[in-house]
Protein backbone atom coordinates (compact mmCIF):
# COMPACT_ATOMS: atom_id res chain seq x y z
CA UNK A 1 0.00 0.00 0.00
CA UNK A 2 1.36 3.45 -0.90
CA UNK A 3 2.00 6.00 1.83
CA UNK A 4 -0.82 8.15 0.44
CA UNK A 5 -3.33 5.29 0.76
CA UNK A 6 -2.12 4.61 4.29
CA UNK A 7 -2.47 8.32 5.09
CA UNK A 8 -5.96 8.41 3.54
CA UNK A 9 -7.02 5.33 5.49
CA UNK A 10 -5.57 6.68 8.77
CA UNK A 11 -7.36 10.02 8.39
CA UNK A 12 -10.52 9.11 6.43
CA UNK A 13 -12.36 12.33 7.35
CA UNK A 14 -9.49 14.81 7.59
CA UNK A 15 -7.08 13.79 4.82
CA UNK A 16 -8.39 16.36 2.31
CA UNK A 17 -8.03 19.33 4.65
CA UNK A 18 -4.61 18.08 5.75
CA UNK A 19 -3.47 17.77 2.11
CA UNK A 20 -4.82 21.23 1.29
CA UNK A 21 -3.07 22.75 4.29
CA UNK A 22 0.17 20.94 3.57
CA UNK A 23 0.17 22.22 -0.01
CA UNK A 24 -0.60 25.77 1.07
CA UNK A 25 2.10 25.90 3.76
CA UNK A 26 4.71 24.38 1.43
CA UNK A 27 3.96 26.94 -1.29
CA UNK A 28 4.07 29.82 1.21
CA UNK A 29 7.24 28.62 2.97
CA UNK A 30 5.21 28.74 6.18
CA UNK A 31 7.27 26.87 8.77
CA UNK A 32 4.88 27.71 11.61
CA UNK A 33 1.98 26.17 9.71
CA UNK A 34 4.02 23.02 8.99
CA UNK A 35 4.96 22.74 12.66
CA UNK A 36 1.29 22.90 13.64
CA UNK A 37 0.38 20.16 11.14
CA UNK A 38 3.25 17.97 12.34
CA UNK A 39 2.30 18.38 15.99
CA UNK A 40 -1.32 17.51 15.30
CA UNK A 41 -1.12 14.83 12.62
CA UNK A 42 2.47 13.57 12.16
CA UNK A 43 3.95 13.32 15.65
CA UNK A 44 4.29 9.54 16.01
CA UNK A 45 6.72 7.11 14.31
CA UNK A 46 3.79 5.70 12.34
CA UNK A 47 2.35 8.98 11.09
CA UNK A 48 5.60 10.89 10.47
CA UNK A 49 6.27 8.48 7.60
CA UNK A 50 3.27 9.90 5.74
CA UNK A 51 5.25 13.10 5.11
CA UNK A 52 7.42 11.10 2.69
CA UNK A 53 4.45 10.19 0.52
CA UNK A 54 2.45 12.12 -2.09
CA UNK A 55 0.15 13.88 0.37
CA UNK A 56 0.52 17.61 -0.42
CA UNK A 57 -2.17 19.08 -2.63
CA UNK A 58 -0.51 21.20 -5.34
CA UNK A 59 -3.89 22.49 -6.55
CA UNK A 60 -5.23 23.66 -3.20
CA UNK A 61 -7.05 26.60 -4.77
CA UNK A 62 -9.45 24.26 -6.57
CA UNK A 63 -12.83 23.16 -5.22
CA UNK A 64 -11.88 19.51 -4.85
CA UNK A 65 -8.66 17.53 -4.66
CA UNK A 66 -7.33 15.88 -7.78
CA UNK A 67 -5.35 12.90 -6.45
CA UNK A 68 -3.18 13.10 -9.61
CA UNK A 69 -1.93 16.46 -8.38
CA UNK A 70 -0.84 15.24 -4.99
CA UNK A 71 2.90 15.48 -4.51
CA UNK A 72 5.53 14.72 -1.88
CA UNK A 73 5.78 17.77 0.46
CA UNK A 74 9.59 17.75 0.13
CA UNK A 75 9.42 18.09 -3.65
CA UNK A 76 6.64 20.63 -3.56
CA UNK A 77 8.56 22.82 -1.12
CA UNK A 78 11.68 22.66 -3.33
CA UNK A 79 9.72 23.39 -6.50
CA UNK A 80 8.25 26.45 -4.76
CA UNK A 81 11.72 27.45 -3.46
CA UNK A 82 10.38 27.14 0.06
CA UNK A 83 13.71 26.11 1.52
CA UNK A 84 12.79 26.80 5.16
CA UNK A 85 9.86 24.40 4.97
CA UNK A 86 12.00 21.86 3.10
CA UNK A 87 14.67 21.90 5.80
CA UNK A 88 12.04 21.57 8.53
CA UNK A 89 10.55 18.50 6.81
CA UNK A 90 14.00 16.88 6.59
CA UNK A 91 14.60 17.61 10.27
CA UNK A 92 11.22 16.25 11.33
CA UNK A 93 11.52 13.00 9.37
CA UNK A 94 15.27 12.60 9.88
CA UNK A 95 15.48 11.31 6.31
CA UNK A 96 17.99 13.27 4.21
CA UNK A 97 18.25 10.32 1.81
CA UNK A 98 14.58 10.17 0.84
CA UNK A 99 14.11 8.78 -2.68
CA UNK A 100 11.50 10.83 -4.53
CA UNK A 101 9.73 11.02 -7.86
CA UNK A 102 7.29 13.43 -9.44
CA UNK A 103 3.78 12.10 -10.09
CA UNK A 104 3.75 10.23 -13.38
CA UNK A 105 7.54 10.08 -13.59
CA UNK A 106 9.29 6.72 -13.19
CA UNK A 107 12.67 8.23 -12.29
CA UNK A 108 13.61 7.82 -8.63
CA UNK A 109 15.73 10.69 -7.36
CA UNK A 110 17.32 11.42 -3.98
CA UNK A 111 16.62 14.78 -2.38
CA UNK A 112 20.25 15.78 -2.86
CA UNK A 113 19.74 15.51 -6.63
CA UNK A 114 17.31 18.44 -6.62
CA UNK A 115 19.73 20.63 -4.71
CA UNK A 116 22.54 19.67 -7.10
CA UNK A 117 20.73 20.28 -10.38
CA UNK A 118 19.49 23.67 -9.18
CA UNK A 119 23.00 24.50 -7.93
CA UNK A 120 21.54 25.35 -4.52
CA UNK A 121 24.67 24.97 -2.44
CA UNK A 122 23.13 25.93 0.90
CA UNK A 123 20.42 23.27 0.57
CA UNK A 124 22.95 20.71 -0.67
CA UNK A 125 25.19 21.42 2.32
CA UNK A 126 22.22 21.21 4.71
CA UNK A 127 21.35 17.76 3.33
CA UNK A 128 24.94 16.54 3.50
CA UNK A 129 25.26 17.70 7.11
CA UNK A 130 21.97 15.92 7.82
CA UNK A 131 23.44 12.68 6.47
CA UNK A 132 22.66 12.69 2.74
CA UNK A 133 24.83 10.26 0.78
CA UNK A 134 27.09 12.10 -1.72
CA UNK A 135 27.30 8.83 -3.65
CA UNK A 136 23.56 8.37 -3.94
CA UNK A 137 22.10 7.05 -7.19
CA UNK A 138 19.60 8.32 -9.71
CA UNK A 139 17.47 5.46 -10.99
CA UNK A 140 15.66 5.89 -14.30
CA UNK A 141 14.69 3.90 -17.37
CA UNK A 142 18.13 4.65 -18.80
CA UNK A 143 19.93 3.02 -15.89
CA UNK A 144 21.51 4.01 -12.58
CA UNK A 145 23.72 7.09 -12.30
CA UNK A 146 25.75 8.70 -9.56
CA UNK A 147 24.73 12.19 -8.44
CA UNK A 148 28.05 13.74 -9.46
CA UNK A 149 27.57 12.68 -13.08
CA UNK A 150 24.81 15.24 -13.56
CA UNK A 151 26.69 18.41 -12.67
CA UNK A 152 29.84 20.28 -13.66
CA UNK A 153 29.57 23.18 -11.23
CA UNK A 154 32.93 23.17 -9.47
CA UNK A 155 31.68 24.43 -6.11
CA UNK A 156 29.08 21.67 -5.95
CA UNK A 157 31.60 18.96 -6.83
CA UNK A 158 34.05 20.31 -4.25
CA UNK A 159 31.27 20.23 -1.66
CA UNK A 160 30.47 16.60 -2.49
CA UNK A 161 34.18 15.76 -2.22
CA UNK A 162 34.26 17.30 1.26
CA UNK A 163 31.56 14.84 2.31
CA UNK A 164 33.07 11.68 0.82
CA UNK A 165 32.29 11.63 -2.91
CA UNK A 166 33.90 8.59 -4.58
CA UNK A 167 33.24 7.94 -8.27
CA UNK A 168 32.80 4.47 -9.73
CA UNK A 169 33.76 3.38 -13.24
CA UNK A 170 30.07 3.59 -14.14
CA UNK A 171 30.03 7.21 -12.97
CA UNK A 172 33.14 8.06 -14.96
CA UNK A 173 31.76 6.46 -18.12
CA UNK A 174 28.53 8.43 -17.70
CA UNK A 175 30.54 11.65 -17.36
CA UNK A 176 32.48 10.87 -20.54
CA UNK A 177 29.20 10.40 -22.39
CA UNK A 178 27.88 13.70 -21.01
CA UNK A 179 30.88 16.04 -21.19
CA UNK A 180 33.48 16.79 -23.88
CA UNK A 181 36.10 17.73 -21.30
CA UNK A 182 36.50 17.76 -17.53
CA UNK A 183 36.96 20.83 -15.36
CA UNK A 184 39.45 20.94 -12.47
CA UNK A 185 36.93 19.79 -9.85
CA UNK A 186 35.79 16.86 -11.97
CA UNK A 187 39.43 15.85 -12.46
CA UNK A 188 40.02 16.12 -8.73
CA UNK A 189 37.01 13.88 -8.05
CA UNK A 190 38.30 11.28 -10.52
CA UNK A 191 41.81 11.28 -9.04
CA UNK A 192 40.40 10.93 -5.50
CA UNK A 193 38.42 7.84 -6.51
CA UNK A 194 40.83 4.89 -6.15
CA UNK A 195 41.15 2.58 -9.14
CA UNK A 196 38.61 4.33 -11.33
CA UNK A 197 41.14 4.97 -14.14
CA UNK A 198 41.92 1.27 -14.46
CA UNK A 199 38.55 -0.23 -13.55
CA UNK A 200 36.30 -1.66 -16.25
CA UNK A 201 32.54 -1.76 -16.69
CA UNK A 202 31.18 -5.14 -15.59
CA UNK A 203 28.92 -5.58 -18.61
CA UNK A 204 31.61 -5.45 -21.30
CA UNK A 205 35.00 -4.83 -19.68
CA UNK A 206 35.20 -1.32 -21.15
CA UNK A 207 37.39 1.21 -19.35
CA UNK A 208 37.09 5.00 -19.31
CA UNK A 209 39.80 5.27 -21.97
CA UNK A 210 38.06 2.78 -24.25
CA UNK A 211 34.87 4.82 -24.11
CA UNK A 212 36.63 8.17 -24.50
CA UNK A 213 38.28 6.85 -27.67
CA UNK A 214 35.00 5.48 -28.95
CA UNK A 215 33.20 8.76 -28.20
CA UNK A 216 35.98 10.86 -29.79
CA UNK A 217 36.61 12.81 -26.58
CA UNK A 218 40.11 13.93 -27.54
CA UNK A 219 40.76 16.20 -24.53
CA UNK A 220 39.55 13.53 -22.13
CA UNK A 221 41.70 10.89 -23.86
CA UNK A 222 44.78 13.09 -23.43
CA UNK A 223 44.05 13.71 -19.76
CA UNK A 224 43.25 10.06 -18.94
CA UNK A 225 46.52 8.91 -20.52
CA UNK A 226 48.47 11.66 -18.72
CA UNK A 227 47.07 10.33 -15.43
CA UNK A 228 48.11 6.76 -16.08
CA UNK A 229 45.12 5.18 -17.82
CA UNK A 230 46.58 2.05 -19.53
CA UNK A 231 46.68 2.54 -23.31
CA UNK A 232 46.88 -1.19 -24.06
CA UNK A 233 44.20 -2.48 -21.68
CA UNK A 234 41.91 -4.96 -23.44
CA UNK A 235 38.16 -4.81 -23.01
CA UNK A 236 35.88 -7.83 -22.66
CA UNK A 237 36.05 -8.46 -26.40
CA UNK A 238 39.84 -8.27 -26.55
CA UNK A 239 39.90 -4.73 -27.97
CA UNK A 240 42.45 -2.11 -26.96
CA UNK A 241 41.57 1.62 -26.87
CA UNK A 242 43.31 1.90 -30.25
CA UNK A 243 40.69 -0.39 -31.81
CA UNK A 244 37.90 1.84 -30.49
CA UNK A 245 39.66 4.91 -31.86
CA UNK A 246 40.09 3.23 -35.24
CA UNK A 247 36.42 2.32 -35.37
CA UNK A 248 35.41 5.92 -34.64
CA UNK A 249 37.95 7.11 -37.22
CA UNK A 250 39.34 10.00 -35.16
CA UNK A 251 42.82 10.68 -36.58
CA UNK A 252 43.99 12.86 -33.69
CA UNK A 253 43.15 10.21 -31.10
CA UNK A 254 44.79 7.44 -33.15
CA UNK A 255 47.92 9.54 -33.55
CA UNK A 256 47.96 10.39 -29.85
CA UNK A 257 47.58 6.78 -28.70
CA UNK A 258 50.33 5.54 -30.99
CA UNK A 259 52.66 8.30 -29.84
CA UNK A 260 52.00 7.29 -26.22
CA UNK A 261 52.77 3.61 -26.44
CA UNK A 262 49.65 2.05 -27.95
CA UNK A 263 50.55 -1.30 -29.48
CA UNK A 264 49.03 -1.77 -32.95
CA UNK A 265 49.28 -5.55 -32.52
CA UNK A 266 46.52 -5.33 -29.87
CA UNK A 267 44.10 -3.88 -32.39
CA UNK A 268 41.25 -5.99 -33.71
CA UNK A 269 42.49 -5.40 -37.26
CA UNK A 270 44.16 -8.26 -39.19
CA UNK A 271 47.89 -8.65 -38.70
CA UNK A 272 48.66 -7.72 -42.29
CA UNK A 273 47.33 -4.19 -41.78
CA UNK A 274 47.93 -3.61 -38.07
CA UNK A 275 50.63 -0.94 -38.46
CA UNK A 276 47.86 1.64 -38.66
CA UNK A 277 49.97 4.75 -38.86
CA UNK A 278 53.56 4.19 -39.91
CA UNK A 279 55.90 5.81 -42.37
CA UNK A 280 54.96 4.98 -45.93
CA UNK A 281 58.06 2.87 -46.58
CA UNK A 282 57.20 0.63 -43.59
CA UNK A 283 53.59 0.35 -44.74
CA UNK A 284 54.77 -0.67 -48.20
CA UNK A 285 56.91 -3.42 -46.69
CA UNK A 286 54.41 -4.77 -44.14
CA UNK A 287 51.11 -4.38 -45.91
CA UNK A 288 51.97 -5.17 -49.46
CA UNK A 289 51.17 -1.63 -50.55
CA UNK A 290 52.95 -0.22 -53.58
CA UNK A 291 52.70 3.52 -54.11
CA UNK A 292 52.64 4.57 -57.72
CA UNK A 293 52.70 8.29 -57.08
CA UNK A 294 51.92 10.99 -54.59
CA UNK A 295 51.78 14.57 -55.77
CA UNK A 296 50.42 17.80 -54.36
CA UNK A 297 49.28 20.65 -56.57
CA UNK A 298 48.14 24.14 -55.59
CA UNK A 299 44.42 24.21 -56.30
CA UNK A 300 41.78 26.36 -54.68
CA UNK A 301 38.80 24.34 -53.45
CA UNK A 302 35.94 25.56 -51.33
CA UNK A 303 34.01 23.13 -49.13
CA UNK A 304 31.69 23.89 -46.25
CA UNK A 305 32.98 27.45 -45.76
CA UNK A 306 36.63 26.31 -45.68
CA UNK A 307 39.23 26.97 -48.37
CA UNK A 308 41.56 24.07 -49.19
CA UNK A 309 44.68 25.31 -50.93
CA UNK A 310 46.38 22.05 -51.91
CA UNK A 311 44.93 19.10 -53.76
CA UNK A 312 46.85 15.85 -53.25
CA UNK A 313 46.35 12.92 -55.61
CA UNK A 314 47.50 9.53 -54.39
CA UNK A 315 47.80 6.42 -56.56
CA UNK A 316 48.73 3.08 -55.03
CA UNK A 317 48.15 -0.65 -55.31
CA UNK A 318 47.22 -3.03 -52.50
CA UNK A 319 48.55 -6.52 -53.18
CA UNK A 320 46.29 -9.37 -52.03
CA UNK A 321 47.65 -10.76 -48.75
CA UNK A 322 45.82 -13.45 -46.78
CA UNK A 323 42.49 -12.66 -48.39
CA UNK A 324 42.80 -8.93 -47.70
CA UNK A 325 40.86 -8.00 -50.81
CA UNK A 326 38.01 -10.32 -49.90
CA UNK A 327 37.12 -7.95 -47.07
CA UNK A 328 35.85 -4.41 -47.18
CA UNK A 329 38.96 -2.24 -47.38
CA UNK A 330 38.57 1.47 -46.77
CA UNK A 331 41.58 3.63 -46.12
CA UNK A 332 42.25 7.10 -44.84
CA UNK A 333 45.31 9.14 -45.71
CA UNK A 334 46.48 11.80 -43.25
CA UNK A 335 48.70 14.72 -44.19
CA UNK A 336 51.16 16.62 -41.99
CA UNK A 337 52.98 19.91 -42.33
CA UNK A 338 56.71 20.54 -41.84
CA UNK A 339 56.18 20.89 -38.08
CA UNK A 340 54.59 17.44 -37.94
CA UNK A 341 51.12 18.80 -37.20
CA UNK A 342 48.04 17.14 -38.61
CA UNK A 343 46.59 19.21 -41.44
CA UNK A 344 42.86 19.72 -41.78
CA UNK A 345 41.85 17.67 -44.81
CA UNK A 346 38.91 16.43 -46.80
CA UNK A 347 39.29 12.96 -48.38
CA UNK A 348 37.49 11.65 -51.45
CA UNK A 349 37.83 8.31 -53.24
CA UNK A 350 38.30 8.60 -56.99
CA UNK A 351 38.12 4.93 -57.91
CA UNK A 352 38.77 1.47 -56.59
CA UNK A 353 39.66 -1.22 -59.18
CA UNK A 354 40.52 -4.91 -58.81
CA UNK A 355 42.79 -6.67 -61.28
CA UNK A 356 44.80 -9.89 -60.97
CA UNK A 357 44.87 -9.90 -57.17
CA UNK A 358 45.75 -6.24 -56.93
CA UNK A 359 43.47 -3.43 -55.78
CA UNK A 360 44.36 -0.13 -57.43
CA UNK A 361 43.19 2.89 -55.49
CA UNK A 362 43.17 6.55 -56.36
CA UNK A 363 42.46 9.01 -53.61
CA UNK A 364 42.19 12.79 -53.58
CA UNK A 365 43.06 14.72 -50.46
CA UNK A 366 42.28 18.43 -50.13
CA UNK A 367 44.56 20.20 -47.63
CA UNK A 368 44.49 23.66 -46.10
CA UNK A 369 48.29 23.97 -46.29
CA UNK A 370 51.22 22.37 -48.05
CA UNK A 371 51.66 18.74 -46.91
CA UNK A 372 55.15 17.48 -46.12
CA UNK A 373 54.42 13.92 -44.97
CA UNK A 374 51.61 11.37 -45.23
CA UNK A 375 50.35 8.44 -43.19
CA UNK A 376 47.95 5.67 -44.13
CA UNK A 377 45.55 3.60 -42.00
CA UNK A 378 42.27 1.74 -42.43
CA UNK A 379 39.13 3.79 -41.79
CA UNK A 380 37.25 0.81 -40.45
CA UNK A 381 37.90 -2.43 -38.61
CA UNK A 382 38.30 -5.09 -41.27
Amino acid sequence: MSLFLEFQKYYPKDWKIISDSMGYFCAADNVKGIDELVERFFSTPLTVRFLEGDIANSSFNEDDIDVNKLICPFLYALSCKSFNVFERLVTVTGNANLQTSFPGDTAILPLLYWAIVTENLSTAKFLLVAGANPNGKIVSGDGEFGLATQVEDEETIDLLLDYGLALTIEDLITMILKFNDFNDSQKKAILKSPGVLTDVRKADGVSALHLACQGERYEIVKWLVSQGAPVNLLDGNGNAPLAHATTSGNKKIIEFLLSHGADPSQSTLPLDIKPLIERLDIIEERLGVRFESIKATRSKRFKEDVFFDYLVEVNFDVIAVDGLLERAFKIVLSAYNEAGELIETESTFINNDHFLGIESIKLSLACKEAPARYRLYPANAI
